[in-house]
């Protein structure tokens, strides 16, 4: 999904972007990723709203947020849980 994040990111398709922000930001939401999440509401709301270099800067703290989440993600995949 932040392949295609990025991907439509680049080619400026502001709708797409929209649209895949959101199902991003629903994704999130079954791990109650709340920063993660908040990062992917404002890309939907500046890609939507057309704002390209806003849509960058909230596409990079997306990523940001979700290197942070990785740990915790990885470790619910452990047999261990730990």
């Amino acid at each position: 999904m932040i392949a295609e994040l990025s991907d439509r990111l680049r080619r400026n398709d502001a709708r797409g972007l929209g649209h895949a922000a959101h199902q991003m930001r629903g994704s999130l939401g079954c791990f109650a990723a709340h920063d993660a999440g908040a990062a992917a509401k404002i890309l939907e709301t500046t890609a939507r709203a057309g704002d390209q270099a806003a849509a960058a800067r909230a596409f990079a703290a997306l990523q940001t947020a979700l290197q942070r989440l990785t740990p915790a993600l990885a470790a619910l995949a452990r047999p261990d849980g730990v």
